[in-house]
């Protein structure tokens, strides 16, 4: 199968798995919110933040990483094996340590939350972080046909289980969303594990590859600055926003704030998974190709992500109001302003994605290391000064920060690889993106 036929046959099924996920998610989110409130519901959405933002670190970049190694590893079956055992134990090792952890921060914030609930927390991001590795295994392999099939049919099964609950007591509490939400990050590990060992067995006996190996400092040197970028994006994510927003705003405003998130949370992931996993999956086949077949790849994936933010702004731009009215936030709530910096906060991320892949394909992640550092610096400084600064002037400000250093970046690589955006706007693709979003506007 050549690169495009890859490209088609990746792009077909993890647009299907995003486009059914995203929207069992959001009908989800908000019929949640609409039975909780806002306040219990942004007390939820922090909680589900600090996993994920939790999960980001105990990951240490792995899933990440494995696109520069992923020709090398798979030569031979020992080789797949002593790299997955090799890097996933220090992921394990930290997810469990977050128990104790936990433990500490209950003793100093609160002692309402009780010892089994800290544990099941603990677990989900253990699980979690064991499911992003071997969901990027099957990415990489090109089978996003099962990561589709066990990601929407285990969160249809999550989703099912919470309003069944829900039917039977009447109360949506702590325990009704997270427990439920472990069995289901258990039971998808397990399958997603059944097919990697699948794909492991495929592979080679043994090779001649073997009495090199790949070296660990190389591997250790890779994870480290894509942990650090993964985590510098997190900083700029409602991961990290929203429980900051909570703590700033209040849990109310926190509601509206993740609410806004998960809809461009939804649209964000639809962007990376289909095209970020794309990109590492293809980059990963094509690293012994020429420079300028590199950069067409590069040019075709960074074309299609530009389109779907078009679409995305036109849509956002007739509908946003109508969403928001839709889930009964007050008028006090709905800071124009505010709600504007923070959307495009979020959407900016999507930029880096296709410069970023062909950095880590590339293994010259260091000039992303330096630019997402210096983006964390700045935004620490606005943390620290947050007090002191309106609402409006933080997001503004946090705002600047990203836009900079995408427009840092791309000057950057278009001086080092020749690489450049890629902006041919088709006008019917536009009028398909506003004719989906009127259709939207008058059926809602």
């Amino acid at each position: 199968m050549n690169i495009r036929k890859k490209l088609s046959y990746s792009l077909k099924w993890i647009s299907l798995e995003s486009l059914i996920y995203h929207f069992l998610f959001l009908a989800h989110q908000v019929l949640l919110l609409k039975t909780c409130g806002y306040e219990k519901y942004g007390a939820i959405g922090a909680l589900f933040s600090i996993i994920y933002l939790t999960v980001t670190i105990t990951s240490i970049g792995l899933e990440s990483s494995l696109s520069p190694f992923f020709k090398e590893m798979t030569k031979s079956k020992n080789l797949f094996k002593s790299f997955f055992i090799q890097q996933i134990i220090p992921t394990i090792l930290l997810s469990i340590a977050t128990f104790p952890v936990f433990i500490a921060l209950k003793r100093i914030f609160s002692q309402e939350i009780s010892y089994f609930f800290i544990l099941t927390i603990s677990l989900i991001i253990l699980f979690e972080s064991v499911k992003k590795t071997l969901r990027a295994i099957l990415y990489l392999a090109f089978n996003a046909k099962v990561n589709m099939y066990i990601e929407t049919i285990s969160f249809a099964v999550y989703m099912v289980t919470i309003w069944l609950l829900y039917a039977q007591i009447k109360i949506i509490s702590l325990n009704i969303i997270f427990i439920p939400m472990l069995f289901m990050s258990v039971m998808s590990c397990a399958f997603l594990f059944a097919y990697v060992y699948k794909f492991y067995a495929k592979l080679p006996s043994n090779s001649k590859f073997e009495i090199r190996g790949i070296s660990k400092t190389r591997i250790f040197k890779c994870r480290i600055i894509n942990f650090v970028n993964q985590f510098s994006h997190n900083m700029f994510s409602s991961n990290f926003l929203v429980p900051f927003f909570a703590m700033q705003f209040g849990l109310a405003q926190a509601g509206v704030f993740k609410i806004l998130s998960h809809i461009s949370y939804s649209i964000t992931m639809l962007i990376r998974k289909i095209f970020g996993w794309t990109s590492d999956a293809l980059l990963s086949q094509a690293k012994d190709l020429s420079m300028a077949e590199k950069q067409n790849i590069f040019s075709r994936i960074n074309q299609k992500i530009n389109h779907v933010l078009i679409g995305i702004i036109i849509f956002f731009t007739i509908n946003i109001s109508k969403i928001l009215n839709f889930t009964n936030a007050s008028k006090t709530m709905l800071n124009w302003p505010l709600i504007s910096f923070f959307m495009i906060i979020t959407l900016t991320e999507n930029l880096f994605i296709s410069y970023e892949k062909f950095y880590i394909a590339e293994e010259k992640n260091g000039l992303l290391l330096s630019i997402n550092l210096l983006s964390m610096f700045f935004l620490f400084s606005a943390i620290h000064y947050s007090p002191n600064i309106s609402q409006f002037l933080l997001l503004f400000y946090i705002t600047t920060i990203r836009a900079t250093s995408f427009l840092l970046l791309a000057l950057i690589s278009f001086y080092k690889w020749n690489i450049k955006p890629s902006i041919q706007i088709k006008p019917m693709y536009i009028a398909g993106s506003l004719l989906a979003a009127a259709i939207f506007f008058v059926i809602v």
